[in-house]
């Protein structure tokens, strides 16, 4: 690969310095935009791969001024846009709301409310919202309730593979959206998928585990109060796995 974030191990660029000792975030929002990139590819469905991809479609001179969790920011923030989470531009619309320049977000329709668009209020101490029902059975619902004159504005759409939902109107306009959860639409056909703990490349699918270390330091921060956690875990760590 030739792209900008190839250029470790090129000739010319000297050598890596590291501070002594190096803390896990310099600073706090580090932590934070760490924690976005994870849930980015968990939300968006996508994996490391993906996020990589990401990561090496920005612009390469937004990719060196950035910042390495800056990257970060925006490699999230371009799988969510692919995965139609968020509408192109919205995350600049929100920045600039929050600065108080008052500018339209854009909507984002979705195809189980085709004439519906959930758009929030360039005004953000106001919002708009609809009743959620979860339900045992939606299509059982949606077959009764219209058989009752009950108003939807399509039949159960499956949203992903996370739920099947609905939309319908209550006698005053008002959207109800019925849903079930995506536990509860499991296919009892499909072969279940099996897997060992014990086999190590499933187990560590990125390596070895971490290093107790990794569990017990922390990065101190300014005004921070540094507190043992009340439940302490017991995890797996490099030192357990090759004592055994």
């Amino acid at each position: 690969m030739d792209g900008v974030a190839d250029l470790g191990g090129m000739q010319g660029f000297g050598a890596v310095k590291r501070p002594e000792p190096e803390p896990v975030f310099s600073e706090r929002w580090e932590a934070r935009a760490f924690a976005l990139g994870l849930l980015s590819m968990r939300t968006s469905g996508t994996n490391l791969d993906s996020f990589r991809h990401a990561l090496d479609r920005q612009a390469v001179l937004d990719y060196f001024a950035d910042g390495y969790f800056g990257r970060w920011c925006h490699a999230a923030e371009t799988l969510l846009v692919d995965s139609a989470i968020l509408a192109p531009g919205a995350v600049e619309a929100r920045t600039r709301n929050l600065m108080g320049q008052q500018v339209p977000e854009p909507p984002i329709p979705t195809p189980d409310k085709p004439d519906v668009i959930l758009e929030t209020s360039s005004d953000l101490h106001r919002t708009q919202s609809f009743l959620n029902l979860r339900v045992a059975d939606v299509w059982a619902c949606y077959r009764e309730w219209s058989g009752k004159g009950a108003i939807f504005l399509t039949p159960p759409l499956d949203n992903g593979g996370w739920e099947w939902r609905c939309y319908m109107r209550d006698p005053d306009g008002h959207r109800v959206e019925l849903f079930n959860t995506h536990y509860q639409i499991m296919d009892i056909e499909n072969e279940p998928i099996a897997w060992d703990p014990t086999d190590h490349n499933i187990a560590f699918p990125w390596g070895l585990p971490a290093r107790q270390a990794w569990f017990e330091e922390a990065t101190p921060f300014v005004g921070a109060t540094i507190r043992e956690p009340e439940i302490k875990p017991t995890p797996l760590t490099l030192e357990k796995y090759l004592a055994r």
